[in-house]
């Protein structure tokens, strides 16, 4: 399914997915959460160039990671009750 494969490619690098996911036809409302998703989240390829330069001792990856995934939620949900 393209629709899934381009949600997806925005979760890994979100410009490219942002740029990706406005040329297909969802619903204005979907659009921007998923859009909100992806810049909470900030993707997978920004999470391994954090960790590639910084290299903080104290902040474990997991630990960040769940941290971008309850913004991410957190934020659309405000999002969501907003529309």
């Amino acid at each position: 399914n393209p629709n899934i494969s381009t949600i997806l490619l925005g979760y890994l690098e979100f410009s490219s997915g942002i740029l990706e996911i406005t040329k297909q036809n969802l619903p204005m409302e979907t659009t921007l959460l998923l859009i909100m998703s992806y810049l909470c989240f900030s993707g997978v390829s920004v999470f391994l160039q954090i960790f590639q330069l910084i290299k903080i001792p104290t902040i474990k990856f997991t630990h960040y990671f769940v941290f971008r995934i309850y913004h991410a939620i957190f934020s659309c949900l405000l999002l969501y009750m907003m529309i």
